[in-house]
């Protein structure tokens, strides 16, 4: 004869308070043992506050995409840790690596002059055109890029082109420039920061200002990586959990754990 048995709900913790980082860990570990045993005392307490950084007033607005993971090969799982705030993997642009109260611009077009649709001949007679025509095309972006520092805007975010003119003038005025091509992580940055994605090139207004006690590239296991953290804020927005390991492969399913751990962490709606 078989033997049948149903088992209506199995409960094996329960919260009270989910900003209990304790108790939140806790929870977690079987999640994360499953994927990576051995390590769930590692990778828990960080999956936990993480997931209790973002927690927002209303629980049930949790969204488990502001948990981010930055990927670094080199040292071990031990090194790992959590940044408050936003690390993208690639450089900055230009000289400016570290900037403090970093009001933030982000551009999701090209940051250049707009071309004309219609197709026109201009007559060069003389090298005194030549230096005129560029001289104007010089001053238009100059006084583009001083009107954006004049709003106090010492970050820029591009996620498409940028000309090396709006380069150099971006560099006389002391803007930090990255390029953000990913329009997920420019959302991500856009969220942390509050910033709005602008889709045309020039000053941007007030309120689609973002801002972040600091933006600094910062070396990591020899790989520079552009970081925007809110550490003065006791919850934000988006948090990242930056994965030490020695190899790729074992990057790969840390990842897995983590984001099977914090997936726990989201509250049945």
């Amino acid at each position: 004869k078989a033997l049948l048995v149903f088992i209506d709900s199995l409960e094996a913790h329960q919260l009270s308070d989910l900003r209990d980082q304790e108790a939140v860990s806790a929870v977690l570990q079987s999640a994360i043992g499953a994927k990576q045993y051995g390590l769930e005392d590692m990778l828990a307490p960080l999956v936990a506050s993480a997931c209790i950084q973002i927690l927002p007033k209303d629980a049930k607005q949790f969204n488990l995409d502001n948990v981010r993971v930055a990927k670094i090969p080199g040292m071990s799982v031990g090194d790992s840790f959590l940044m408050k705030g936003f690390v993208l993997t690639r450089n900055s642009e230009g000289t400016i690596k570290h900037v403090q109260d970093a009001k933030i611009v982000v551009f999701g077009t090209e940051v250049d002059l707009s071309a004309t649709e219609t197709k026109g001949n201009v007559l060069i007679k003389n090298a005194e055109d030549l230096m005129n025509y560029s001289k104007s095309e010089e001053e238009a972006m100059d006084k583009c890029v001083r009107e954006i520092a004049e709003t106090g805007v010492n970050v820029l975010v591009a996620q498409t082109t940028m000309s090396e003119m709006a380069m150099h003038f971006c560099e006389r005025s002391k803007i930090m420039v990255i390029k953000c091509p990913s329009k997920f992580e420019v959302a991500r940055l856009c969220k942390l920061t509050g910033a709005t994605s602008l889709a045309r090139f020039g000053a941007p207004l007030p309120e689609e200002i973002g801002v972040a006690d600091r933006a600094s590239v910062d070396e990591i296991g020899g790989i520079p990586c552009t970081t925007f953290v809110r550490d003065s804020l006791e919850n934000t927005k988006v948090s990242t959990i930056v994965l030490r390991s020695s190899t790729a492969n074992h990057l790969e399913d840390l990842q897995r754990a983590v984001e099977n751990g914090a997936s726990r962490t989201a509250p049945s709606r």
